[in-house]
C-alpha cells in the first residue's frame, strides 16, 4: 500500500502552475487576491521605509539647527513660512501662529501661548497621518489573511479523513484537497508574513 502510495505520489506534478491549473475557480481566485494583497502590501512596507528613513533624517538636521544657539527668528527665516521638511512644517506653523498674535502696537494678545500649541498640535497630527498613511492596509491584510486562506487548510482535514482514512497520519499526496490545502497554506503565509514583518 505505501509503495502503491509513493508511486502515485511520485507521478504528481507538485510545481507551482500545475497546482494552481489543477485548483478549482475559488481556489484560483482567492490565490490571485491573497498574491495581491502580498504585493501590495509590499509595495507599501517598501514606501513608508524610505518615508521613516527622510523623517528621521529631516528630525536630526532640524534638531542640529534648532539647538544651534541661532535665534528662533533667523531659523524661521531661513526655512521659510512652507518648508519641506516635516519637523520644520511643525515649527514653522508655531512661528507663524506667533507672528500673528502681535497687535498693531506690538503688543501680544491674549492667549497666545494656547494659540501657539493648538497650531502646532494640528501640523503634528497632519504630519503624523502622513506618516502612518498605509498602515491600516498592513493591519487589515495581516490580520484577515489567515481567515482568507483558512478554507485551504480544510483540505488537509477532508483529506486524511475521507480519503486516506482516519487511521492514517500521513497526507495522500494525490488528494485535490491535500493539494489545495498545501498550497493555499504557502501563499497565505506568504501575505501574511509580508505584513507582519513591517508591522
Amino acid at each position: 500500500m505505501e509503495a502503491e502510495t509513493l508511486a502515485v505520489v511520485g507521478e504528481i506534478d507538485f510545481s507551482f502552475w500545475s497546482l494552481f491549473a489543477r485548483a478549482t475557480l475559488t481556489v484560483k481566485l482567492v490565490i490571485i487576491i491573497l498574491i495581491a494583497c502580498s504585493f501590495w502590501a509590499w509595495s507599501i512596507i517598501v514606501q513608508r521605509s524610505l518615508v521613516y528613513k527622510r523623517a528621521k533624517w529631516e528630525a536630526k538636521r532640524f534638531d542640529r539647527a534648532f539647538w544651534s544657539g541661532q535665534p528662533l527668528d533667523e531659523l524661521f527665516d531661513k526655512i521659510g513660512p512652507e518648508p519641506k521638511g516635516r519637523p520644520e512644517r511643525i515649527f514653522a506653523a508655531g512661528m507663524v501662529e506667533w507672528d500673528h498674535s502681535h497687535r498693531a502696537d506690538g503688543r501680544l494678545i491674549a492667549g497666545v501661548q494656547s494659540r501657539i500649541e493648538r497650531s502646532m498640535n494640528v501640523a503634528v497630527i497632519r504630519e503624523a497621518e502622513a506618516l502612518q498613511s498605509g498602515l491600516s492596509v498592513l493591519a487589515t491584510v495581516g490580520s484577515t489573511a489567515p481567515f482568507i486562506g483558512l478554507w485551504h487548510s480544510l483540505g488537509h482535514h477532508e483529506c486524511l479523513h475521507r480519503n486516506c482514512g482516519p487511521t492514517e497520519h500521513e497526507p495522500c499526496g494525490g488528494c485535490p484537497g491535500y493539494r489545495r490545502g498545501a498550497f493555499g497554506d504557502g501563499t497565505r503565509s506568504f501575505g501574511r508574513n509580508s505584513c507582519r514583518c513591517f508591522l
